[in-house]
């Protein structure tokens, strides 16, 4: 029997070495299961989204979305039986107030995490945008809201402290936004660093402003702000920089912010058919070019006399 014992093992627990790289890769593809499990795990679980406050200003509205993905809310929702009504200013009310307003409890967490975070309400409509607050409960309360006037605030993340914005007591002089450097930018009022370097990134691609209301494309730039700075920039349309018609590549025309590929695609196509454009008026025989569209890519463009085609 004892002299039978390793033939046994021999015969069953020996394999070959195809057998041994099945094992291998088998064990393998086991290991790789049991990491992913383990990181799908650890990872879905609802994370709070924090704030950058490098700029909290009147946009930071617009961040409220991401503060929280909450757990899912059940649709019974617990509140105040007889809520009260009265005139509150939401930056200010405490959070026995906002019971007292009828308003659930997690909404109000949101609301009050949104203030220590540094965001402001500056209008009743700004209040509209509480993640999770119901349409029913801001058109109950919008009438009651009241926001006084302030004076525009920023938080300054090295020290972690909020401090008003400063005032501009020295002369602000007019400057011409196609060619004003990041310096010149910031001593527009409520412009600093970031918002100066969106409007020289963006006035790149677009090849120069034609006229101020094209700041509003700028990310993050408000009717607030614009108008503060609009009585100090002029615009010398002399130093937009157009784009050849005739001699533009594919990517090129597609690189500036009003164009889309379709709109590119029936340009190039005309072009072709055409033998090139002889006038940018040409443009307003594409058919995907409407007016409105046509007034608004028409400074952008020009068709070199040099590169005009015999007729």
């Amino acid at each position: 029997m004892k002299s039978n014992l390793p033939r046994f093992f021999k015969k069953y627990f020996t394999f070959s070495r195809r057998e041994l790289r099945g094992v291998a890769v088998l064990l393998l593809l086991i290991g790789i299961l049991l990491i992913v499990r383990y990181f799908l795990i650890k990872y879905s679980k609802p994370e709070l989204i924090l704030y950058d406050q490098n700029d909290f200003t009147k946009d930071s509205i617009e961040q409220l979305f991401a503060i929280e993905n909450t757990k899912e809310i059940s649709k019974t929702k617990p509140r105040k039986k007889n809520p009260e009504l009265f005139e509150f200013n939401p930056n200010t009310l405490d959070e026995d107030g906002f019971k007292r307003l009828g308003l659930p409890q997690w909404t109000i967490q949101t609301i009050i995490k949104f203030r220590n975070s540094g965001g402001k309400f500056y209008k009743p409509e700004d209040f509209s945008r509480i993640y999770n607050l119901d349409t029913e409960d801001f058109e109950r309360l919008k009438p009651f809201i009241r926001i006084p006037e302030m004076a525009e605030k920023k938080v300054d993340t090295a020290k972690g402290i909020i401090k008003k914005e400063k005032k501009y007591t020295e002369t602000i002089p007019i400057i011409e936004i196609n060619t004003a450097d990041s310096t010149l930018l910031e001593k527009l009022p409520g412009i600093g660093p970031a918002y100066a370097l969106r409007i020289i990134k963006y006035r790149q691609r677009l090849g120069g402003f034609v006229n101020t209301n094209q700041l509003l494309e700028v990310y993050g730039m408000d009717t607030v702000r614009l108008s503060k700075i609009k009585p100090f920039i002029r615009i010398d349309t002399a130093q937009i920089q157009r784009i050849d018609l005739n001699n533009a590549t594919f990517k090129e025309l597609l690189r500036h912010p009003y164009m889309e590929y379709y709109l590119v695609k029936a340009i190039v196509n005309y072009r072709d058919k055409n033998n090139g454009f002889r006038d940018v008026n040409e443009l307003r025989r594409i058919d995907l070019i409407y007016d409105d569209l046509y007034y608004r890519i028409r400074p952008y463009f020009m068709v070199k006399p040099e590169y005009i085609p015999d007729q």
